[in-house]
């Protein structure tokens, strides 16, 4: 009696039944194999979601390079969105726009803000925030 090899076996099984019956008869759960195509797709889009953000930051870079106050709007708009998928640089340069009032009104807590942000998720912004608590210091001294 001659033995069939395996992958015979399983690829005869692909043609006969539904692929779930297959899944099923061989001891793999459907949950598990939806959960490995469902991590795959996630780190697909996760990757995704990464260029798209690191588009938006370079698209968001030459509007700031044009140096109007238009431009500096359109680069916060676009630098937001980056910024919601947690890119760095993006996070950084809302807040150089808050820092000096680029587009947007000045606000030395958002631009503090920003920049933690952008130190939480890997970009060194130490020297920036070391700015902005000098110049909250000058303003409060100012004030006195």
């Amino acid at each position: 009696m001659e033995e069939t090899p395996i992958i015979v076996n399983i690829s005869k099984k692909l043609d006969s039944n539904n692929h779930k019956n297959f899944l099923l008869e061989n001891s793999i759960s459907h949950a598990s194999y939806e959960l490995r195509h469902k991590n795959i797709l996630n780190s697909y889009t996760s990757k995704t979601n990464e260029e798209y953000a690191k588009s938006l930051y370079a698209k968001g870079m030459n509007y700031i390079k044009e140096r109007t106050d238009d431009s500096y709007k359109k680069a916060f708009d676009i630098l937001t969105e980056a910024s919601i998928m947690n890119h760095a640089k993006a996070q950084y340069n809302l807040g150089v726009l808050y820092e000096f009032g680029l587009g947007v009104d000045l606000s030395l807590e958002n631009a503090a803000r920003f920049y933690t942000k952008a130190s939480l998720n890997g970009y060194n912004s130490e020297k920036s925030l070391e700015r902005i608590i000098k110049k909250k210091e000058e303003i409060l001294t100012f004030k006195s």
